[in-house]
């Protein structure tokens, strides 16, 4: 089973399987997307992940929306050359998948090494968490957009994506945890920023639940109080009506 991969969408929930070829040495590694209802194969891919000097790696598919996203990773550690092929298509049109829709060299990739950790989809949209360089990035039609950025209002580590239709939402892991959101064609900028307290969140897209943590303790590494927080999901942090639940 592969971590952090899979998901559900509207009456499927899928799973990632890697598997190697029965009695094969050293033979091609398979990625295989499963639907858990029908206990079928979705989707395939088959490639040589491993060498002396050279790595050839899928590191999370993210499923939803009815779409797969996905990074190939290849990297030739004797040149020091690196490259990652991202897909992005519909799961009932597999020739959306037969080719990468953007194609990402050493002078695409910031530095060395890299990746683009953890998947997230939609119909329109395919969103990576990017470390340890610590962006977002988000691909439509085959065209980048780097998010979380240095020098934007969320510059620090983003943690905990959540991607709904075109909007991208995360933390904003620093000295203070704040919610931050982009999409592909807006930058990036703090959603919510709770004073005096540190923020985590989730969201179904329908509605939008978050945690207040104030008082952090270093010592015991515990918050002395705790507020649950929800409202309607909205994508602008202006139409926010927040709701308190319960405390701790």
């Amino acid at each position: 089973m592969a971590p952090n991969s899979g998901g559900r969408s509207e009456d499927r929930r899928t799973f990632v399987m890697l598997a190697r070829e029965r009695g094969v040495v050293d033979g091609p590694a398979a990625t295989i997307l499963f639907d858990a209802e029908v206990e079928a194969p979705l989707f395939a891919m088959r490639y040589d992940d491993e060498g002396a000097d050279v790595v050839c790696q899928i590191l999370s598919v993210a499923f939803g929306e009815g779409h797969l996203a996905f990074p190939l990773v290849m990297t030739d550690f004797g040149r020091s050359h690196e490259e990652t092929w991202v897909f992005h298509g519909a799961v009932d049109r597999p020739g959306e998948l037969e080719a990468p829709v953007l194609r990402l060299a050493d002078d695409d990739l910031p530095g060395f090494g890299n990746v683009l950790q953890r998947s997230y989809v939609s119909a329109t949209t395919a969103a990576f968490q990017v470390q340890p360089l610590g962006e977002m990035w988000l691909v439509e039609g085959g065209v980048l957009r780097r998010r979380a950025e240095a020098g934007s209002e969320a510059p620090n580590s983003p943690q905990g994506p959540a991607l709904v239709g075109r909007h991208l939402m995360w933390l904003d892991f620093g000295a203070k945890v704040k919610l931050a959101h982009a999409t592909f064609d807006t930058p990036t900028e703090i959603f919510l920023d709770v004073p005096d307290a540190d923020v985590v969140f989730a969201t179904d897209g329908v509605d939008l639940a978050w945690v207040q943590a104030y008082g952090w303790n270093v010592t015991t590494e515990t918050y002395e109080r705790l507020e649950l927080w929800t409202a309607p999901y909205v994508t602008a942090p202006g139409e926010l009506a927040p709701r308190r639940v319960i405390d701790d």
